[in-house]
């Protein structure tokens, strides 16, 4: 009896220890999430500069609000891209 618990004690828990690996396809999207993110900053600084322009309001309205709904979009994008290389980093 006393051997079966030194036994069971030197033995890690493997649920403890299991450490998942990333699939094919993850480590993939891994390797390109650094690229996307840099051509998304890039092109929220491009329309970030257009917007901060003095003149921007003083176009169509229609296209000032595109513009700035595209922004948001981008922002979004790029936050969801952070968030999905953080939990791919973490597995």
């Amino acid at each position: 009896v006393k051997e079966k618990a030194e036994t069971a004690e030197k033995k890690p828990a493997k649920s403890n220890n299991v450490k998942k690996k990333l699939s094919y396809k993850e480590g993939r999207e891994l390797e390109s999430l650094p690229k996307l993110i840099e051509e998304l900053e890039t092109e929220i600084d491009e329309l970030q500069t257009q917007v901060n322009s003095p003149d921007f309001f003083k176009q169509d309205s229609d296209f000032t609000n595109k513009q700035l709904n595209h922004l948001a979009d981008l922002e979004s994008k790029l936050e969801t891209a952070y968030s999905r290389w953080e939990e791919l980093e973490a597995i």
